[in-house]
């Protein structure tokens, strides 16, 4: 294993320093070592970065992968791959984050992970390199189809719902080993299919002994899927109950600190005169032939 460093940028040398701590700690624990067998300065280039690679191929005929730093490097690395005759035997790892590279990616080029912290990178870098050596695939496509999510992984996730986005961070936490997950009013968002969906998940998560803390106002949410409700009114817990021990009027008291004699009261009101009138409003194509008209309130009782 060749790395392609940049040393001059701090990311990068928090890349390499997970990279090797979790190298270390996957040849501790097998016999399958993954050796380093030297550093080459790519400068984070893509010129400097096939450069890099090429000495490394030529230095090192038997090697099996190479870790650029960043999407240059790995996309110098891959030329340089691809005219040494070796695609297919020399495993490139790159870091998702330009166009070029991930275009690359989606042809298969460059295994990448897009992380937000870069000093866990070598988790993912390893794996790719074991599993490829292995015969394995990936377990991402069969973890994604098991959440719902079955869309291609290589797209961008901008361009994914935000149920979709949900059920991903969920596939996140699940492939670090997750055993709580915390859900903060996750159908803030969602169509009631989509909520539906995402129910349908966490009951399978919680089937497989997962721990879920769900937090959420939506009262019809907490007595479909909890099974203990904890209430916290002004930062400090005011009760805990089983799901079946507590009903609607019980928790809102919880969390009002008062009961409620009506949850929501009838008012009457009388319309004041018009405010503003909007008659046959359009613009381009757009928008035609919208009136409106805005009342003021006299008075309340």
């Amino acid at each position: 294993m060749a790395i392609l460093h940049a040393k001059k940028f701090e990311s990068c040398r928090l890349r390499v320093k997970g990279f090797r701590e979790v190298l270390e700690a996957h040849n501790a624990s097998t016999e399958a070592k993954i050796v380093v067998v030297d550093e080459y300065d790519s400068n984070g280039a893509k010129d400097i970065g096939y450069k890099a690679a090429s000495d490394a191929l030529q230095a090192t005929p038997d090697l099996v992968g190479i870790f650029a730093i960043n999407d240059p490097a790995a996309l110098g690395a891959y030329t340089a791959i691809e005219e040494a005759g070796k695609v297919g035997q020399v495993v490139l790892v790159g870091f998702d984050g330009q166009p070029e590279g991930k275009q690359a990616i989606k042809e298969g080029k460059i295994y990448a992970d897009p992380i937000q912290f870069p000093d866990q990178m070598g988790v993912r870098v390893v794996q790719a390199i074991v599993d490829h050596y292995g015969g394995r695939k990936p377990e991402a496509d069969a973890l994604m189809r098991r959440l719902g999510l079955e869309v291609p992984l290589h797209v961008p996730c901008r361009r994914l719902t935000m149920a979709q986005q949900q059920i991903l961070e969920i596939a996140k936490a699940l492939l670090h080993e997750a055993r709580i997950i915390v859900m903060d009013e996750p159908t803030a968002s969602l169509t009631p299919l989509e909520t539906r969906q995402l129910f349908a998940i966490i009951d399978g998560l919680r089937s497989r002994g997962l721990g879920i803390i769900y937090i959420s106002h939506r009262l019809e949410e907490i007595f479909r899927i909890t099974d203990r409700i904890v209430v916290l009114r002004d930062g400090t817990k005011v009760g805990e109950r089983k799901v079946n021990a507590v009903d609607r009027p019980g928790l809102i008291a919880m969390m009002v600190g008062r009961p409620l004699a009506e949850e929501f009261p009838n008012r009457e009101r009388r319309i004041g005169e018009p405010r503003l009138v909007v008659s046959g409003l359009r613009r381009g194509r757009a928008v035609k032939g919208v009136s409106l008209k805005f009342a003021g309130a006299r008075s309340w009782r």
